[in-house]
């Protein structure tokens, strides 16, 4: 209480009173140092220049918040939820810092009225300029006056009045990952293609995304970030999944059929399996093959061991003729004809005498 009463002493002698007394409504204290709050409420279409000229604006600060934003968050979180897994308290802090809850916790808060940007960014929807000067925002309580204040900050000036942490820790955020869920569980193929992507009059780059479960289309979503229409996208696929049990029904019969054509196909390119009666005509037959070279081998081998044989047994040695000496005469051999003929002859003589 001295604090502010003090503050309030050294505001009438300021020249940033304006500035002070709106920060003081949002905060709930007066700033020391209000550098940091005039960098952390200049978007990056605009630039802050300190007494020794240096241009700055609110993104490293923007860096800085964020991670004591988390911290905060993570405390709170923490106490507040004692019987709650990590898993629980992870998607909660998850739907409490992202863009788009700060986004419109900044806009309650009145604090996009005192963000300096260019005449092109206020419309600016993919990078949500607000959300992002709200981190700036922390940052510049953090070097100002410390993690205490932040906590004490988001404690007592954004939970309960902008920001409902029961609520916030039952609502679906992540409709993508309940949906990818769902298809996990009952073995359906999931994929989000990317249909499109336009530029609005600002510059500002609109996604249009597309979820096809099982080859057949089941949502759409537009955003400003591919995440965001895919987000969109997935939540409009589980409203369908869930009031339409007939798409539902017409999405798990389309699975079960690309699971048979899948497994005939793999059956047709696999061999055939032979049937036992097939499988035993084969073996007869292979025995069959098997035989007929047994039977024919000892043939084979019988002419194939002829002219080894032959080959192995010593040759005879041939006896030369002799030649006759020169100057003998040699002698006539005898003819068969003629030896026969004489004995024919000397048989009818000794006959004819007996007959005598």
């Amino acid at each position: 209480m001295m604090n502010n009463l003090f503050d309030r002493i050294k505001l009438l002698f300021r020249k940033d009173k304006e500035l002070y007394s709106c920060l003081y409504r949002i905060l709930g204290f007066y700033p020391k140092r209000i550098d940091y709050y005039k960098i952390a409420l200049t978007h990056k279409s605009q630039v802050y220049r300190t007494k020794q000229g240096l241009a700055l604006n609110n993104e490293r600060l923007e860096f800085l918040g964020d991670a004591v934003l988390e911290t905060v968050v993570s405390d709170i979180v923490y106490r507040q939820f004692v019987r709650k897994d990590e898993g629980f308290l992870t998607t909660t802090r998850s739907k409490i810092v992202q863009r788009e809850t700060l986004n419109r916790v900044a806009t309650e808060m009145k604090l996009d009225r005192l963000v300096r940007s260019g005449a092109n960014s206020s419309s600016s929807h993919n990078n949500y300029m607000y959300g992002n000067a709200f981190e700036a925002l922390v940052g510049a309580i953090y070097l100002d006056q410390g993690f205490g204040r932040c906590l004490w900050f988001f404690r007592h000036r954004v939970l309960g009045k902008y920001v409902d942490l029961s609520s916030m820790a039952r609502h679906e955020v992540n409709f993508k990952s309940k949906l990818i869920e769902w298809c996990q569980k009952n073995k359906v193929n999931v994929v989000f293609p990317l249909k499109d992507e336009t530029v609005e009059g600002s510059n500002s780059p609109v996604f249009r995304s597309e979820v096809i479960l099982e080859r057949i289309p089941a949502g759409r979503g537009e955003g400003y970030s591919k995440k965001e229409s895919q987000q969109n996208a997935a939540k409009e696929a589980l409203d369908r999944i869930r009031r339409d049990s007939k798409f539902a029904n017409r999405v798990l019969a389309a699975r079960d059929l690309h699971v048979k054509q899948a497994a005939e196909a793999e059956a047709a390119a696999q061999p055939a399996v032979p049937s036992p009666q097939q499988a035993d005509t084969a073996k007869s037959s292979r025995r069959r093959r098997r035989k007929k070279p047994e039977t024919a081998k000892p043939q084979q081998e019988a002419t194939a061991s002829v002219p080894v044989a032959a080959a192995s047994e010593p040759k005879k040695p041939q006896r030369r003729r002799r030649q006759p000496e020169p100057g003998k005469e040699v002698a006539a051999t005898p003819d068969r004809e003629s030896i026969i003929r004489a004995a024919e002859e000397a048989a009818f003589r000794e006959h004819a005498e007996d007959v005598r």
